[in-house]
């Protein structure tokens, strides 16, 4: 609904929409192998595939990237993130990961 709203506001006003029009509405974005993927970044409200992902499962089914990850996981008293005994990956809450994300979002 909302992105066919903003595909005739672009035929309006006679503009090309872009991948990161896309991204703004959560819609699906095109790769260079010419796979599909959803993009868990939509406008407001962020939805994740599942409850808790590590580092890369955000990074390769979410696109976020892997540094925004490790900050957000070093974040002085954040509670988003564990790690397993001796492990090395770390795993997100995503619930508690979108509340940390929005709180930390530039707007």
């Amino acid at each position: 609904m909302v992105q066919e709203a903003l595909k005739e506001a672009a035929d309006k006003l006679g503009i090309k929409l872009l991948k990161s029009d896309n991204i703004a509405i959560g819609g699906i974005i095109p790769l260079s192998d010419g796979k599909k993927r959803r993009d868990c970044r939509g406008g407001g409200v962020v939805q994740f595939p599942r409850k808790m992902m590590t580092t890369k499962e955000l990074n390769e089914e979410c696109g976020i990237p892997k540094g925004y990850l490790r900050q957000m996981a070093h974040v002085e008293g954040q509670k988003c993130v564990t790690r397993k005994p001796g492990g090395r990956k770390f795993y997100f809450d995503t619930d508690k990961l979108a509340k940390q994300m929005e709180k930390y979002a530039v707007r």
